[in-house]
């Protein structure tokens, strides 16, 4: 089920030049933000590739709704390199920079602490 809704969020962008683009980004949000909920590691990773790669391919693409599950992953995530991903993301998206600087002063893994730091300056 949940490579499903990934597999419909990365087919998202050959769907953008449809009429619905805006109906169809919508879904790929709600989509991407179930999967950054759920259990799946890899597929946490990969939804937020996704995420970035949508916001970079539409600069109005509003991905704040993302931010409560991007934050839970940098917080509790077990594997660092998820939660790298997740402070990319947050950066990107913008307003979230107490949770990186929270992240920079307290994550166990020095490697997401020096990318927090440099992240949240």
């Amino acid at each position: 089920m949940k490579k499903i809704i990934l597999l419909t969020a990365l087919c998202t962008s050959s769907l953008l030049a449809s009429d619905n683009s805006d109906k169809v980004l919508s879904n790929a949000k709600k989509n991407i933000i179930a999967t950054l909920w759920g259990v799946n590691e890899n597929l946490q990773f990969q939804a937020i590739q996704t995420l970035r790669e949508l916001k970079y391919q539409n600069p109005g693409f509003n991905a704040e709704e993302a931010l409560p599950a991007l934050i839970n992953i940098l917080e509790e995530h077990r594997n660092y390199s998820v939660r790298i991903m997740a402070a990319l993301a947050i950066a990107e998206i913008g307003s979230a920079s107490p949770a990186l600087k929270a992240a920079a002063d307290r994550d166990s893994n020095k490697t997401v602490r020096n990318i927090c730091s440099g992240l949240s300056k």
